[in-house]
């Protein structure tokens, strides 16, 4: 795969975005990545494209303070990627997860952007599994959040609902750590007040 020349980057100021479609290599996902300005190799904002656990070993221990990823899903996508099965899903994240949790910092946090399939009529399990196996390799599970998806696929289905919302999993390494919850907090409204008495 392309080695760390390879990179993109994308310019807000004049809106300009650069997409990238890659085909990555052994089923590896692609990561955007804010890359602290110590680091002498890339500018801020960069976006490398490559085998994500062959990226992450270039980097230092307690390097990144955000990592925000959305991985292939299993069995999903399967001319892109080749799709993982569900039941090797885990083990197959699991050295991804282990560079990502070296290269976070101690007051860092990871969010995973996963959600699990319909096989047979029944949701799969390796969300689940995945959460366990990390939480074995020392991740703490810190919370969890929505991502409501407004232009989800339509369908209809007997037995169960549209797919309208994915996980969005927080992961730390340690139980304090980096939140700046004043920054999306909105007002209440006047209704809290009548809650509240």
């Amino acid at each position: 795969m392309a080695k760390l020349s390879k990179k993109k980057k994308i310019d807000l100021e004049e809106k300009k975005i650069t997409l990238i479609k890659s085909r990555v290599a052994d089923q590896r996902a692609v990561y955007r990545v804010n890359i602290s300005s110590t680091h002498s190799t890339l500018s801020l904002d960069s976006i490398i494209c490559g085998d994500a656990f062959q990226v992450l070993q270039n980097y230092p221990d307690h390097f990144v303070d955000l990592i925000v990823a959305s991985p292939p899903y299993a069995d999903k996508r399967t001319n892109s990627y080749g799709g993982i099965h569900p039941d090797k899903y885990a083990q197959w994240f699991l050295p991804i997860s282990r560079e990502l949790k070296r290269v976070l910092k101690p007051s860092g946090s990871f969010i995973l952007n996963i959600k699990e399939g319909v096989s047979d009529g029944e949701r799969q399990t390796y969300v689940l599994d995945l959460i366990l196996e990390m939480k074995r390799q020392g991740w703490l599970w810190t919370e969890e959040y929505i991502w409501h998806k407004r232009n989800s696929y339509p369908g209809k289905w007997s037995n169960r609902f549209r797919d309208a919302w994915e996980h969005c999993l927080h992961f730390t390494k340690e139980r304090h750590f980096a939140m700046y919850q004043e920054t999306v907090m909105v007002p209440m409204g006047d209704w809290a007040k009548t809650r509240m008495n």
